[in-house]
């Protein structure tokens, strides 16, 4: 299988194409803010249980709770397919009094579902590797681990700059496949033909942020972020697409605007 660069969550000690991404984004700090107002109504009382379908390292769902100012006795489940995630949270769950109680479950979503029916108050879906032959199916079974009055989120990049650039380039280094990727507005468009043959009310909200790459102080960290947005090895791209990489970047100045959508869905809301 041919390595997916900026997919690695462990890289024995040295910072992963996607840890160096992040140093120059303010995308997760905006994007949690958003999220926080979207928690804070469903989980209010206490006593609720909350589900993060591909929690990664936690922090992005930490750091929400943290602004949302949630009451402590959630019932939190972190759902994980990566081994290398799921090993960083059981070793670092003592340090985060908010995830400290957490029950993590190493497993994919479609291997989880069928035993967690109507099973918790609010589910969270962000920015995971949907399909579109799929999208309908597992939204939908998205929804049935929510109890009635409960609620899903689901978070997508919109149709911003990273979006355009990997579009651009990801074709170019993959003629024969193309690229395409959802976006929050396929999956609004699902939603809204769900919701014709159930109740559920549906809202959208956008998370604005940006991307400072370092082209004229660091160009190996600028390397390593265009080896997490486009899966591949520097080394790997021909010099000639190397070249129009920069050419684009720098025609932006090295900033790319980043839209992270939501998605928020009630179910079978009382008003």
């Amino acid at each position: 299988m041919k390595e997916r660069v900026g997919f690695e969550y462990m890289n024995r000690g040295e910072k992963t194409p996607f840890e160096i991404f992040l140093q120059y984004t303010n995308e997760k700090e905006k994007s949690a803010e958003v999220l926080a107002k979207f928690l804070e109504p469903p989980l209010s009382g206490g006593g609720k249980r909350l589900l993060d379908i591909g929690a990664g390292n936690g922090v992005y769902l930490e750091s929400a709770l943290e602004k949302a100012k949630s009451p402590h006795d959630i019932d939190i489940t972190l759902l994980e397919p990566s081994i290398d995630f799921v090993k960083g949270l059981r070793e670092s769950l003592s340090l985060r009094p908010i995830l400290e109680s957490a029950d993590i479950v190493n497993a994919s979503f479609d291997n989880f579902y069928g035993n967690y029916k109507n099973a918790f108050d609010v589910a969270l879906a962000s920015h995971l590797p949907f399909t579109k032959d799929t999208l309908a199916i597992t939204l939908n079974n998205m929804l049935d681990v929510i109890r009635e009055h409960g609620r899903l989120i689901v978070v997508l990049r919109g149709r911003d700059d990273a979006y355009e650039f990997r579009t651009i380039f990801k074709t170019r280094l993959n003629e024969e496949e193309g690229y395409s990727a959802l976006v929050i507005d396929d999956a609004l468009r699902v939603l809204d033909e769900l919701a014709s043959k159930c109740s559920l009310r549906i809202s959208h909200a956008d998370a604005i942020s940006e991307l400072k790459i370092p082209m004229e102080k660091n160009m190996e960290d600028t390397i390593k972020i265009v080896e997490f947005y486009l899966n591949e090895r520097w080394d790997n791209i021909p010099e000639n697409t190397r070249n129009s990489v920069l050419a684009y970047l720098d025609k932006k100045k090295g900033l790319l605007h980043q839209i992270d959508g939501f998605a928020v869905v009630d179910k079978n809301p009382l008003s």
